[in-house]
């Protein structure tokens, strides 16, 4: 499943992870094997064309009272996910990639739901953007499980950087954001969400048609953290609210 890139360099991210800025994470390139990339990316391709009432449609062409996201269509869970789909979701919840995770982020224990709530499909049409956020961390199905990393895969084959849709990690201060990082196939960005504002906050550039792809999941564990806990985003004129 995995590339033999991302054995041969595993021990750079898991020395690196906690070390990076503005918050640790790290950002692994040709994550999986060449071959079961493209497999996947038949059925996202597939699954893009879906009409909306297929999608969660939580925030399609509407903008909430903060001005947050607009554009993205959703799978929550696998049940509506395609063979290969569900096949790699599966193996990015399994307890041997969890170990690995744990190796690199330092974490002792992660866990992850067991109905796969929450490691889902997401795509953003032109137009479509998400502010920069601090991610909920209380977990809305089991009240003992706590959030702590967010794992990012980009389905974006033949992405041209002019379309935008970059991830931006943002300081913890709100002054701007530190690195930027554009959601190139076959691109994992894992981070751990504690006081950690990201988003892709500008419009989408994107031809008709053309989608911003990714897998996002969320891993747990049972300690609670020394910080607030919150059970939906911190938007950023909240953060900034916060922060004055």
């Amino acid at each position: 499943m995995l590339s033999n890139t991302f054995y041969s360099n595993f021990d750079k991210y898991r020395d690196s992870y906690l070390k990076e800025d503005p918050f640790p994470h790290i950002v692994i390139d040709n994550f999986l094997k060449e071959d079961v990339y493209q497999d996947l990316l038949v059925e996202v391709n597939e699954i893009s064309k879906k009409t909306d009432s297929f999608f969660i449609d939580n925030a399609y062409g509407v903008v909430d009272e903060h001005d947050s996201q607009r554009g993205k269509r959703q799978i929550d869970g696998i049940t509506k996910m395609l063979p290969k789909m569900k096949e790699v979701v599966i193996f990015l919840n399994s307890k041997y990639f969890l170990s690995l995770v744990k190796e690199m982020s330092g974490f002792k224990s992660l866990e992850t739901t067991p109905d796969y709530t929450n490691s889902g499909y997401h795509q953003t049409s032109r137009g479509g953007y998400l502010d920069v956020h601090h991610d909920f961390n209380l977990s809305h199905h089991d009240s003992g499980l706590y959030r702590q990393i967010n794992f990012l895969m980009y389905l974006n084959n033949e992405w041209d950087n002019s379309w935008g849709g970059d991830l931006e990690l943002w300081n913890k201060d709100m002054s701007g954001p530190s690195k930027i990082i554009p959601p190139i196939g076959n691109r994992v960005v894992m981070f751990n969400i504690d006081k950690a504002p990201h988003g892709h906050p500008h419009p989408l550039k994107t031809p008709e048609g053309k989608f911003r792809k990714s897998f996002a999941l969320y891993y747990y564990n049972r300690e609670k953290p020394n910080y607030d806990l919150v059970k939906r985003a911190i938007w950023s004129n909240e953060i900034i609210n916060l922060t004055d």
